[in-house]
Parts: structure tokens; sequence; C-alpha cells
């Protein structure tokens, strides 16, 4: 009996098919290499946007922050006088009383959906893991509280006669990952090389003004896309 054989593929044929592939690689792999980024810019927007509405719905909440601006017209270097977040009394919402330092990033955690029980940042972000500091949510973004932390060896919103003090200790920064802790180059754009940066700082004031770090450019640009920074 004549046994059957299947012909063999041709070294031009071989060719070919690689050449296809290559083809069809280097048509998809752009368009790969642009979505990252993409999705990079539309969760920056996403979390600055975040941003503005939690501090817009604070600075206003009567019970967390009462409106100290008469008393601050009387006198701004009295007791009694508070721009906003700088009055760190305590306040009692939803059966739970907030105060201190961690009053506000623990009022701003309350605003947001879907954190998760993972507490742990990078070492990028300071080797954060008490969770009154670092916080992640469901949508993969980290959001860093380190100048809330006693550690960082001041507090933060000190009373001054003016709330746009331009410094560290009365601006302090919220640091946002946009694509979580084990994705991107989880760096701030000023010392990512080659890498992605998808890491940038929001510096808030005392009266609920919001400015993102000059050098975090490409947050910048992401969220001046189609939104006007607060003013």
């Amino acid at each position: 009996m004549k046994k059957s054989s299947k012909p063999a593929f041709t070294l031009a044929e071989i060719l070919a098919t690689i050449l296809i592939i290559s083809v069809l690689i280097a048509l998809i792999l752009p368009v790969i290499l642009r979505v990252i980024p993409d999705k990079d810019k539309a969760m920056t927007k996403k979390a600055y946007s975040q941003v503005e509405t939690i501090i817009d719905f604070l600075i206003k909440n009567e019970t967390a922050y009462p409106d100290r601006s008469y008393e601050c017209g009387l006198n701004p270097a009295a007791a009694d006088c508070f721009w906003g977040f700088d009055n760190k009394n305590s306040a009692s919402i939803d059966g739970v009383a907030y105060s201190g330092d961690m009053k506000f990033p623990k009022l701003f955690m309350s605003q947001l959906n879907g954190v998760t029980d993972d507490h742990k940042c990078t070492v990028m972000h300071g080797s954060v893991t008490d969770n009154d500091y670092c916080y992640n949510t469901q949508d993969n973004i980290t959001w860093d509280f380190r100048d809330w932390n006693p550690a960082a060896g001041t507090t933060r919103w000190v009373h001054t006669t003016t709330p746009l003090v331009d410094n560290a200790v009365n601006k302090p920064a919220i640091v946002i990952d946009v694509n979580g802790n084990n994705t991107g180059g989880n760096c701030f754009q000023a010392a990512c090389g080659a890498k992605m940066p998808d890491t940038f700082r929001v510096y808030v004031y005392a009266n609920g003004k919001l400015d993102i770090d000059p050098s975090d450019g490409f947050a910048v640009t992401a969220v001046r896309a189609n939104t006007k920074l607060s003013n």
C-alpha cells in the first residue's frame, strides 16, 4: 500500500508568511503603543476631576468646614478665623468624627468611590504603608497623602492671615499615580527619564484652590485639554 505524504511548505511560502506577520506587527504596534498614553491621559483627567469635585464639596460643607469669612474679615489673625481646610476642629459626619491633621485626608477618601483594602504605595511614593496616608481605588489609581504624615516633620495648613501662602506647609500635595503601583513608570515626569510618567501632584490651598505641579507637564496638558484649572 502506497503511503500518502503531505507536501511541505516551500522556503518561499515560509518567507511570505513571515513577511505578512511582520507587516501586521508594524501596523498594529503603533496603535497599541498609542493606547497606553491615551489611557493614562484619560485617567489623569478623571483623577483631577475627582479631586475638583471632592474639594468643592468639602470646602462648601458647613459641618466639616464652617464658613468663617466674617471672622476673618474682622481680624485675619483671630483664633476663630479659618480659610477652610486649616480648620482642624472636630467635625462629625455620618457618625464619624474627623479632626486634626488627618481630618482632610480622611474626609477626602470618605467621598471617593471604590476604595480598596490595599493601602500600600511603592517606594517611589515614599514607602508609605499606613492606611491613613495611602489609598488605592478600584480604577487602579493610587492616592498618596504623604504630606499629611506626621513623619514628614510638620503639620499642614498652619494658621495664616491669608489663604494663599505659597509654601509646602500651606499647600500640601495629593500625589496621584493614575495607573497604580505595579504599572507604568511610577514616577514624576522630571524623574522618569525614558519611562512614561504616570504620577502627578495636586497642591491644595486652605481655601480650596488647586494647582498641578508645573513640572508634571503631562498632567497639566491632559487636564487643560478641555478643563479649566480651578482659581
